[in-house]
């Protein structure tokens, strides 16, 4: 491999890397909450889920309140009303 091919494969791999990491940075959008259920959504900024940064709350009577910012990781969860 000659040093102009290993210098394109690198930008290559420089440029895949990149997208990829602005790709896990976005931030999750929460689920539509059906009819006839509470839904919550709490966003974290890491993996483990540690560290709660925002979240959304939709009631029985569909007032949505929301907090916070929302970060890459969530967690949803609905009851029926």
């Amino acid at each position: 491999m000659n040093v102009r091919s290993r210098s394109i494969s690198a930008a290559v791999a420089a440029v895949g890397i990149a997208a990829s990491l602005m790709l896990t940075a976005t931030p999750a959008q929460a689920a539509a909450c059906p009819i006839g259920y509470d839904c919550q959504t709490t966003w974290y900024s890491d993996a483990a889920k540690t560290n709660a940064v925002g979240g959304e709350w939709t009631s029985c009577d569909g007032h949505t309140s929301t907090w916070g910012a929302r970060g890459p990781y969530q967690n949803y969860s609905r009851i029926r009303c």
